[in-house]
């Protein structure tokens, strides 16, 4: 989701890429604001203008419901914006109503994004920060973001759980409906797939549809309906501190492991074990050596994703040569020497 203000200089080059104008007047939201834009692919470009600043993320995300316009051009979802502070350089106080999503990918190099966030932020843009990733770093956020945001599943097996901070104020509305009823499904095919990994059962695909369903709904659910009862009990016994001293040990042993073939089978990004706590490790290979490794990993039940897919013809970007290796709080020592042995035996027959 790209949210613009109405003075960005981007605005005349994206309308033109588009083949239509964002800036006519639209629907009215909350707090006055006005809205116009359209959906194309899977990106939805919203332009913001006149009232005051956004009070809530909530209130963004009620522009976003509104949008029912459909794009004519349905390959189109990606504008690439280069990774660098030069960006944030355009603003002006015309630009005062932008509003900016800037997530940090893995939760490594952050000093770039810091810095982005700072301009931005001091040229009178909106910042929300999509702390996902960085999540359990020492320092997660910015100190300059106004909103952040950040999902609790991609880090814990939990059904629900999301999180939404405001840096300075306080948030006019949170999620108090309760969700109980909603993850019902989702719990019996999470234990569905415990069975499976346990031998218990031989099928998967009933598992993994009624997870595909789960996902598919949760874009229509009510955005005010609070964690599930589970999912809080579940968040509330962990050991944060032990989950971090895991993954940084995991990270330690895959980086250890894999340094020989640095700079030669695969790139390793740089790393500080001591202050980093990634989600994944990325490695970069060649497009077709990665899908090769990625393979030879699953035949050995390793389970390697790749961030992110490509859909509906977006640029490529990291996602054409990057593999995720697990550093899951889940996984030890042992786990991590496997990943290793495999990746240097894949290296041995594969790599001439």
């Amino acid at each position: 989701v790209i949210l613009l203000g109405q003075g960005n200089p981007c605005l005349p080059a994206l309308e033109a890429r588009l083949g239509r104008t964002l800036r006519a007047p639209a629907e009215v939201g909350p707090e006055g604001w006005r809205m116009a834009g359209c959906r194309c692919g899977g990106t939805a470009f919203v332009v913001l203008t006149g009232g005051s600043r956004l009070g809530t993320l909530y209130a963004a995300a009620a522009y976003l419901e509104a949008l029912g316009l459909v794009s004519e051009d349905p390959a189109f979802n990606y504008v690439g914006l280069a990774p660098s502070t030069q960006w944030a350089d355009g603003f002006t106080e015309a630009d005062w109503h932008t509003v900016v999503l800037i997530m940090g990918y893995f939760g490594l190099s952050v000093k770039a994004e810091r810095e982005v966030i700072r301009k931005l932020h001091e040229q009178g843009a909106v910042v929300i920060e999509d702390i996902t990733h960085s999540l359990l770093r020492a320092d997660p956020a910015s100190e300059y973001s106004n909103y952040l945001v950040a999902s609790l599943r991609k880090w814990v097996a939990v059904p629900s759980g999301g999180w939404l901070g405001k840096q300075n104020g306080r948030l006019s509305e949170k999620p108090e409906l309760d969700s109980n009823h909603a993850v019902e499904e989702i719990i019996s095919a999470m234990r569905e797939k415990y069975d499976y990994l346990m031998g218990k059962v031989d099928s998967k695909e009933h598992f993994l549809l009624a997870q595909a369903k789960f996902e598919n709904d949760l874009i229509h659910v009510d955005r005010l309906l609070k964690i599930d009862g589970t999912s809080l009990g579940i968040l509330q016994s962990l050991d944060i501190q032990s989950i971090r001293k895991t993954r940084r040990n995991n990270l330690k042993t895959l980086l250890q492991g894999l340094q020989d073939l640095n700079g030669k089978v695969l790139t390793l990004p740089s790393i500080d074990p001591e202050s980093d706590v990634p989600l994944f490790l990325p490695v970069f290979l060649e497009t077709e050596k990665r899908d090769s490794l990625r393979r030879e990993l699953i035949e050995r039940g390793i389970y390697c994703p790749v961030h992110w897919p490509e859909v509906m013809g977006a640029e490529s970007g990291i996602r054409k040569n990057e593999l995720s290796l697990i550093l899951d709080q889940r996984y030890g020592e042992d786990d991590m020497n496997a990943i290793i042995s495999a990746i240097h035996e894949w290296a041995r027959e594969k790599i001439v």
